[in-house]
């Protein structure tokens, strides 16, 4: 796997994640496949390469610790495939944030506050 990165220094590791599906209808098994370094560069576009031998992971995540990992809705300012892969990159959170008012008022028969 080799991928061209933007960096503008806020991130120094990544993290591989892989999701086998073996069946259309069933659950996938999902995998922590590694967590590594980036490399330092002056430059801010980095290009990444790993070789995953399909032998070895971290860890293997159930649907809800994968859910928990990223508990927000994002939006990929790139995405690409390539060999049947999906990489999302340059995420953005999108937050959603309610203002309200918590305060309880109380009023008598008559309505007054």
């Amino acid at each position: 796997m080799s991928a061209t990165l933007f960096n503008d220094g806020r991130f120094e590791r990544i993290r591989i994640i892989g999701i086998q599906y073996t069946n259309k209808n069933q659950v996938p098994k999902i995998y922590i496949i590694n967590e590594l370094d980036l490399p330092k560069s002056d430059n801010p576009t980095i290009t990444f390469t790993y070789n995953d031998i399909g032998k070895n992971y971290i860890n293997e995540l159930s649907i809800e610790e994968f859910n928990n990992i990223i508990p927000f809705e994002f939006n990929a300012k790139s995405i690409a495939k390539m060999n049947n892969r999906l990489f999302a990159s340059n995420l953005q959170e999108i937050t959603w944030d309610v203002a309200y008012d918590a305060r309880a008022y109380r009023c008598n028969k008559n309505g007054t506050i």
